[in-house]
């Protein structure tokens, strides 16, 4: 939604120099014809109403084409500070982790992290890189007396792995409000993409069939 509204506010806000520089080169193709034809054309000026200044034409392309770089450039700049977008997948989600987790081993960036969520956001998991280290960061809201926390720790000891990070930390104002576990992880996207499976799966009860979304960063 963000995006959209960036990019609508954009859009009218340059739709202006646009059309002027646009209507700025017309004119000067046309001028140059005219000249080639021998005419003297002279100043030329638009007038709209009796009570209206007059709007002079410029005769050369270089300020409309300087105009049209920067409306380009503004354009450009904007797919870099708009957010990227999660890739969403509507079903077959867990067939798509391993691609995922093999771009971000490969990634060269100091820092790389793939979020794998549902669609619902009410599950999620976060596989990081930094510094040649791979880990999942898998977290439970205490605040729900939902027995979350004590699941997620009987879940990783069943399948023999230890925390290296086990904290908790505020949320919303409440102190302890979410206990967070960090794993350390090999460097292999198949393995990676097995437990990350087994973690939607057997943890969070989540089927293929209900969709993800993958936030990738550094990728």
């Amino acid at each position: 939604m963000t995006k959209t509204v960036i990019w609508i506010l954009a859009i009218v806000g340059l739709l202006p120099v646009t059309l002027l520089s646009v209507g700025n080169l017309v004119s000067t193709f046309f001028i140059t014809r005219l000249s080639r034809d021998h005419y003297d054309v002279g100043d030329l000026s638009v007038q709209i109403g009796s009570s209206s200044p007059r709007l002079h034409l410029a005769t050369h392309a270089w300020p409309a084409g300087l105009a049209l770089a920067g409306v380009a450039a503004v354009m450009v700049g904007l797919l870099f500070l708009v957010p990227r977008q999660p890739d969403r997948v509507r079903n077959g989600g867990f067939l798509k982790i391993e691609s995922y987790m093999d771009r971000l081993l490969r990634s060269r960036k100091e820092f790389a992290s793939v979020i794998v969520a549902t669609l619902d956001g009410q599950h999620a998991i976060l596989v990081m890189r930094q510094s040649g280290r791979t880990t999942l960061d898998v977290s439970a809201d205490r605040t729900k007396n939902d027995g979350q926390e004590a699941k997620l720790r009987e879940f990783f000891k069943k399948i023999g792995m230890t925390p290296s990070r086990d904290y908790r930390s505020a949320n919303g104002g409440v102190v302890d409000a979410t206990c967070n576990f960090e794993f350390q992880l090999p460097d292999d996207p198949n393995a990676i993409s097995r437990l990350c499976v087994a973690v939607f799966e057997d943890l969070f009860s989540v089927s293929d069939k209900q969709g993800l979304e993958f936030t990738t960063d550094g990728l």
